[in-house]
């Protein structure tokens, strides 16, 4: 992998990794510990659930939830309702009587 590295000074556990320049895809320090995870083999890193992270609180009773009303019978659907003008009425083959249709003013971007 061609990254040099050297302890960054006496009694410290830190150390110093330079690479090479023809790896310039290397931008951050989570780029060398990807290419030491490829080393050591990702079959090989232990397997633990981090205590820092919990869900919120929201999002588990949304996931109560969902998992009672699916077990009733009933079906999640997730529209993606902010479709562009011409996939809403042109691609569909359907009259905008321009009344049904809310345009956002704003949008990031001509498919919103």
């Amino acid at each position: 992998m061609q990254l040099n590295a050297e302890r960054a000074g006496s009694g410290t556990s830190y150390i110093s990794v330079s690479e090479p320049p023809t790896r310039s895809e290397i931008l951050y320090p989570c780029d060398v510990m990807e290419d030491v995870a490829i080393a050591y083999g990702y079959n090989n890193i232990p397997k633990r659930k981090l205590s820092s992270l919990k869900p919120l609180p929201l999002n588990q009773l949304s996931d109560l939830i969902r998992s009672e009303i699916s077990m009733n019978g009933f079906k999640e659907v997730l529209t993606w309702i902010l479709c562009s003008k011409k996939e809403n009425f042109e691609m569909l083959k359907r009259k905008d009587d321009k009344t049904t249709a809310v345009i956002i003013g704003n949008p990031r971007s001509s498919d919103f």
